[in-house]
């Protein structure tokens, strides 16, 4: 049986039953595109090589989620929570990511936004995430601080990416401080 989205019951079911998001293997290749995940939580999913382009997930939780080459192409992701999620491979073009907390998470040959269409990061929590590989464009200010917040830009967010072994990433054009 396919899982089936239920309006304000847990986000899927499998025969009427809460489907466990860390074991249940309909998630991997599924399609989101356009679908409202506002403040769902997807804690311990395996979305592996999801297209979830244009999805609404604002506050939504990704923690600890597997992410392996989901498509998030102009997805709105304000606010979500990925702290130690896989996000290896992941399509992230005119995503909006600000305020995420993208700690601890693997974002491991991320494809970030390009010229036309950049990656916004802005206030984006990023301390021992892991972009090495990471390539694209992007929009800042991101917080690197480990405690306190410790904003960077521009030419110096750059500079960091590059630091952590991503100097594929460039900053958006008209976002240079």
């Amino acid at each position: 049986h396919l899982p089936r989205l239920s309006h304000g019951e847990p986000l899927f079911t499998v025969e009427s039953q809460p489907c466990n998001f860390r074991t249940c293997p309909y998630l991997v290749r599924a399609t989101l595109s356009g679908a409202d995940l506002r403040q769902a939580d997807l804690t311990g999913a395996r979305l592996t090589k999801a297209e979830a382009d244009e999805c609404r997930a604002d506050g939504a939780t990704f923690r600890d989620a597997d992410l392996f080459a989901v498509f998030f192409n102009r997805a709105s992701l304000v606010g979500c929570d990925f702290r130690g999620a896989t996000m290896n491979s992941v399509r992230l073009r005119r995503a909006n990511l600000a305020d995420a907390d993208l700690r601890g998470a693997s974002l491991f040959d991320v494809r970030f936004g390009d010229e036309d269409g950049p990656t916004v990061l802005t206030g984006s929590r990023l301390f021992g995430a892991d972009v090495r590989k990471a390539w694209g464009s992007v929009v800042g200010p991101i917080d690197v601080g480990e405690d306190e917040p410790s904003l960077v830009d521009g030419e110096e967010m750059i500079a960091w990416f590059a630091a952590q072994g991503a100097p594929e990433v460039t900053l958006a054009p008209g976002d240079s401080q």
